[in-house]
């Protein structure tokens, strides 16, 4: 039997998807953040990470999935089945992890199983009070997608008063750019991590979608000023973050599972608290529009 070398190639590829489907699953410390359903955190800080002209922002976790997310048919504009929020700051930007739409006559062409890693910005809202947005999509067969082993997530944004720019990273690989014409929203919603209230933001664009919580844990996040990491090829990223002069915040998470609130380890104080169904810790400074949503809402 001769082989050449695309038929060598085609091997190795076949070879490393099935390392990938057998791998084992990693450790996973005791400091994490876990989520119940219904659960997520957030830094309501309005201003600080949507400031994305001049140099832009890096936005970045690493995330450990126990499971994979369901199709969804996404019939109820309300409730968004089978989606997980990463992380978001809604009317602005937000990553989400989700299974097929069923809607979609693209998206069921693909395998039973199939996920999809939606990196996506808003724009602001136009003179008919519209916004733009822009995203992409990483699609993952199911025997690529990283069941129990930790991931790193990345999106990269920066813009002007007319355009957005962005790059986005999964598993440590550069996974393209994209640009939109109008330029990023900005409104004093919080940055969620790992899930989402079921809340309409009027400030700008509406985002009242009710996410999932995530089904997995998140070990930490970090936001820096500028860009980390170049466009091509794979990524070298340590699997503990580091506090630098670039960083913004910094989130370990070594309060462990069920903390009502965690320490931003960058030292400029960003603390993240807990929503939903996980205990809010009062905090001592004046309400924001966040902070009246919420003591409305819940």
């Amino acid at each position: 039997m001769t082989f050449n070398t695309a038929s060598i190639f085609t091997l190795i590829a076949c070879f490393l998807v099935v390392l990938h489907a057998f791998a084992q699953p990693e450790e996973v410390p005791l400091d994490v953040l876990e989520l119940r359903p219904g659960g997520y955190v957030y830094a309501d800080y309005p201003g600080v990470f949507d400031n994305i002209e001049g140099d832009g922002i890096t936005i970045e976790a690493w995330v450990y999935l126990m499971a994979r997310p369901e199709d969804g048919a996404y019939t109820l504009p309300e409730v968004r089945e089978g989606q997980w929020i990463i992380f978001a700051k809604p009317a602005s930007y937000y990553v989400v992890i989700r299974g097929r739409n069923l809607l979609s006559a693209l998206e069921t062409r693909d395998p039973k199983g199939s996920s999809f890693v939606h990196f996506a910005t808003a724009g602001q809202p136009t003179a008919k009070g519209v916004p733009g947005g822009g995203g992409a999509i990483v699609r993952l067969l199911p025997e690529e997608y990283p069941l129990s082993l930790w991931v790193h997530i990345a999106y990269q944004i920066v813009g002007s008063k007319h355009e957005t720019n962005r790059m986005y990273y999964f598993d440590q690989k550069y996974f393209g750019k994209g640009h939109k014409a109008t330029a990023i929203g900005r409104t004093p919603a919080p940055l969620l991590i790992g899930g989402t209230p079921l809340v309409k933001f009027k400030e700008g664009a509406e985002w009242g979608d009710k996410y999932e919580s995530m089904k997995g844990y998140i070990d930490e996040v970090r936001i820096s000023e500028g860009f980390r990491y170049a466009p091509g090829g794979e990524i070298n990223v340590q699997r503990h973050f580091l506090a630098d002069a670039q960083t913004i915040a910094l989130w370990r998470f070594e309060e462990g599972p069920g903390a009502s609130s965690y320490a931003d380890a960058s030292g400029n104080d960003y603390t993240l608290f807990a929503g939903g169904s996980l205990s809010v810790h009062p905090r001592d400074r004046v309400a924001t529009t966040w902070g009246s949503i919420k003591r409305g809402t819940f």
